[in-house]
């Protein structure tokens, strides 16, 4: 709505200038060009500052943009790090059966045998799960 206004501003004005320069001048042609350079520069001096705020727009948007991608890769790079401290936090307070190796396998079932210290029992607590199906061990 502010630039319609602004064109029938420049618009009038150049209007206006014409009529002014048009007796004065003599010939009708030399008046025409003069008119239409003068409407030119009116018009150019109200868009001048209209690339600029655009380009201005279009900085301040690609640098929110830059800080906004900034931001996510910090948060990535923490939830990485956090996930990482959290592996190794239960990688060293939970216990594998799995990295365990077994001294042999029973002959006659087939299953490994472990031993008693490689399984951690009697370590725990004193629990009614012990030693089996407790958390205080593994």
């Amino acid at each position: 709505m502010g630039r319609k206004r602004a064109r029938r501003e420049a618009a009038a004005a150049a209007a206006n200038e014409d009529e002014k320069a048009a007796p004065g001048r003599g010939s009708g042609e030399k008046g025409k060009g003069a008119n239409k350079g003068a409407a030119l520069s009116a018009l150019d001096e109200l868009f001048s500052d209209a690339g600029a705020k655009v380009r201005e727009r279009k900085k301040r948007e690609r640098e929110q943009e830059e800080k906004d991608a900034a931001e996510e890769r910090a948060e990535r790079e923490a939830r990485k790090r956090r996930r990482k401290e959290d592996e190794k936090e239960a990688k060293a307070n939970k216990f594998y059966v799995d990295d365990l190796t077994p001294i042999r396998l029973d002959p006659e079932s087939g299953f490994p045998v472990y031993r008693e210290e490689d399984l951690r029992i009697g370590q725990g607590g004193d629990t009614a799960d012990c030693p089996f199906d407790c958390k205080c061990c593994y």
